[in-house]
Order: structure tokens, then C-alpha cells, then sequence
């Protein structure tokens, strides 16, 4: 998730700067998620196969 966060900072700094939101490289999903997952405890690892 650190480097998710990582992702969405940089890209934020460079929207900031001038770029264009469509040269985002994260998608508006993963910006959402951020949003929902601040402050909370990090999610469980999922086990293989115990998504069916």
C-alpha cells in the first residue's frame, strides 16, 4: 500500500505543476481507495485460492 500511496503523492505534485489529469498514472479507483483506506489499519493479506 506504500507504494500506492507513493504513486498517488507523485502524481498529485506533478498535477500540481502543470500536468494534465488525463497523464495520471493512477487510475481514479486506486485515487477512491486512498481516499477510504486513510487511517485506517492496513488490510489482511488475501490467501491464494480463498477467492472464488
Amino acid at each position: 500500500m506504500r507504494d500506492l500511496a507513493k504513486a498517488l503523492r507523485r502524481d498529485d505534485l506533478a498535477e500540481e505543476a502543470g500536468m494534465h489529469p488525463d497523464d495520471r498514472l493512477t487510475c481514479w479507483t486506486h485515487q477512491c481507495w486512498e481516499d477510504e483506506c486513510t487511517g485506517r489499519a492496513p488490510h489482511p493479506p488475501v490467501a491464494p485460492g480463498s477467492i472464488r
